[in-house]
């Protein structure tokens, strides 16, 4: 966690097949001393759409025990994604760990 309150992991660069339409976003996620103001995002952007995620902490994330967050998007014709994990949290204590995210591409008609 930063000085600030705000802490940032960002992908590299996803290649996507252009038939890809529809993503599906899984973390696990254990989240330590945060507080009901806390936030904990998902930023997406894609080369034809951008959005957020978010959850709040204590009220939609356990502190101290391992949860699975998942969420969906839709994003057409694109070519590439990356992910950003974001925590905005009012205590330099607070803390996440991450076991695991796992992205899921498919393609509706």
């Amino acid at each position: 966690m930063s000085t600030d309150g705000k802490s940032t992991l960002t992908s590299s660069q996803i290649s996507v097949a252009n038939s890809e339409n529809k993503f599906k976003i899984s973390l696990d996620i254990y989240v330590v001393n945060m507080s009901h103001e806390d936030n904990i995002c998902v930023d997406y952007q894609t080369s034809t759409t951008h959005g957020e995620k978010c959850w709040k902490a204590l009220h939609d994330i356990p502190i101290s025990e391992w949860v699975t967050k998942t969420f969906e998007f839709e994003a057409e014709n694109t070519a590439s994604l990356r992910l950003r994990l974001r925590m905005d949290s009012s205590s330099a204590k607070s803390d996440i760990l991450i076991s695991r995210v796992n992205i899921e591409g498919s393609a509706y008609i």
